[in-house]
């Protein structure tokens, strides 16, 4: 790995992509680069009392403020990587991962799946199979080890 190294994680807050967020984290710490933590939130989220401007802003900047909490925890284990942070709307994730990770100039996409018992939820069971299929990025699928 090079220092040229940018990967992109994609968070929804579930200990799946928490596990897949360290894992990239501590790889990029040891070998230099840096990463972009992205939430991608869609419809299902968003409940009709944000359909206006000033709340829509209020449910992106606690979306953002999670993965800024998110970000702290992991530059205090290894702060030898550059965190960036971004949220995004998208009624089809899976293409806003892809067009996310050309957007920043990835070299690599990470989604965490739960391993054997299937993917973390049909959603993103679905998105994680999509991105694998479609990235023209490299996928770096991560299980969440058993304890």
């Amino acid at each position: 790995l090079m220092s040229s190294e940018h990967w992109l994680v994609a968070h929804d807050f579930s200990p799946y992509s928490q596990a897949a967020a360290s894992r990239a984290a501590e790889t990029l710490n040891r070998f230099g680069g840096e990463m972009t933590l992205m939430h991608i939130h869609g419809d299902m989220n968003v409940r009709p009392e944000h359909s206006t401007g000033a709340e829509t802003y209020e449910f992106e900047e606690g979306i953002r403020k999670n993965l800024e909490d998110v970000k702290s925890g992991l530059e205090a284990r290894f702060p030898q990587t550059k965190i960036n942070v971004e949220t995004l709307f998208s009624q089809k994730p899976a293409e806003g991962i892809i067009n996310e990770a050309q957007r920043v100039g990835a070299t690599m996409i990470v989604v965490g799946t739960r391993g054997r018992t299937g993917l973390a939820r049909v959603a993103l069971g679905s998105v994680a199979e999509s991105v694998v299929k479609n990235a023209k990025t490299p996928v770096l699928v991560t299980k969440l080890e058993e304890a």
